[in-house]
């Protein structure tokens, strides 16, 4: 489905008193918002929202479900890629089941970008289900502890970021093709991290 005009779409909205009394509300520090919007202007009045606002927004649901729902309809007037939907984890924290990959990776994935918000000027937004809200997750300075970011033309050794990557738990393979894997070829490394959709390709000349 393509993506709809939300710049049009706002020039309407922001005639709206009600919208302009709200979007005061919500720059004022530590302003508490309330709204009387039916549940389907929701997703277009959050949309708007995000975009006038020009700041990361989490949205916190009462059931998966829900979520799911919402982000699904956010994503019509955003597209997907402006959007995040945190799920919740498979297992309790007392459950002896192993997690599902993909669940825990997509979670990984929206931590990392809450977490890079303040170095990158990112602007997430962020639909979460009471019940994953509460799940605990590692704290801020262990999670961003294991970020390693590698930029075009930095001075590296090879064999130096192989070592470093393998003591934070990636797995050397011949070929990459799952998330925590990574393998090299004489000056070329590929690596896939969890939090990437994509594997990447490192080039090294001397």
């Amino acid at each position: 489905m393509e993506t709809l005009n939300i710049t049009r779409l706002l020039n309407l909205i922001s005639e709206i008193p009600a919208f302009s009394s709200l979007l005061t509300e919500l720059r004022q520090t530590n302003a508490a918002a309330k709204d009387n919007v039916i549940d389907t202007a929701r997703p277009y009045l959050i949309a708007a929202l995000y975009q006038t606002l020009n700041r990361p927004i989490v949205i916190v649901t009462a059931h998966a479900e829900e979520s799911r729902k919402l982000y699904e309809q956010i994503s019509v007037w955003l597209g997907s890629e402006d959007i995040r939907l945190m799920p919740e984890a498979d297992a309790l924290p007392y459950e002896r089941i192993v997690s599902d990959l993909p669940t825990e990776l997509e979670r990984l994935r929206v931590l990392s970008v809450l977490a890079i918000v303040h170095k990158e000027n990112k602007l997430p937004l962020v639909v979460i289900p009471a019940t994953a809200l509460i799940q605990k997750t590692a704290s801020f300075t262990d999670f961003t502890a294991t970020f390693h970011t590698i930029k075009e033309e930095a001075v590296c050794a090879p064999t130096v970021l192989m070592k470093r990557w393998q003591n934070l738990g990636y797995a050397v393979e011949s070929t990459v093709e799952i998330p925590g894997t990574m393998s090299q070829h004489g000056g070329i490394i590929d690596i896939f991290p969890p939090t990437s959709e994509m594997p990447s390709r490192l080039e090294f000349f001397r």
